[in-house]
């Protein structure tokens, strides 16, 4: 691409309105750099490409035609079993009574105790606005707690 060339792609009326020395968008510096890029030859593109993938086999099995080379699962399944059996590994274990959770029992009896007398009170000032709010807000916020705290905040005990 020449000068004239380049110089076309800016040149938007026949005054030459877009070269250098008229045009004050477009410096003088910019212009010749613009002419020097568009004069030098690019190198051609070169090509990559992935050579072939070779492979080197390790593990080959033995080629003996009596054992498969696939095992098959319902065999070893029945081979598993057999030794279980012999070993004495399939017994089932007794089974267990069942266990009372220590967690739930404390969860019920702070709950007792905690929103026993709160609810109490909640249950008397049933005719007192102020009394009413303070004391059903606050069983309400121990109960959340207490949920908050035994079931998602503790570990297992």
């Amino acid at each position: 691409m020449g000068y004239k060339q380049l110089g076309s792609l800016f040149d938007h009326d026949e005054s030459g309105g877009a070269f250098p020395g008229k045009n004050p968008l477009l410096p003088e510096a910019i212009f010749a750099k613009l002419i020097r890029m568009a004069e030098v030859p690019s190198a051609p593109h070169r090509k990559y490409e992935l050579k072939p993938a070779v492979f080197e086999r390790l593990n080959v099995p033995p080629s003996d035609p009596a054992r498969p080379t696939t095992p098959d699962v319902f065999t070893l399944q029945r081979d598993l079993r057999e030794r279980e059996i012999a070993a004495g590994l399939d017994a089932l274990a007794p089974p267990r009574r069942a266990q009372y959770s220590r967690r739930k029992r404390d969860f019920w009896l702070m709950l007792l105790l905690i929103d026993g007398p709160l609810g109490t009170a909640t249950w008397f000032a049933r005719n007192d606005p102020i009394a009413l709010v303070l004391a059903g807000s606050g069983l309400v916020l121990t109960t959340i707690g207490l949920i908050w705290v035994m079931w998602f905040v503790m570990s297992d005990y």
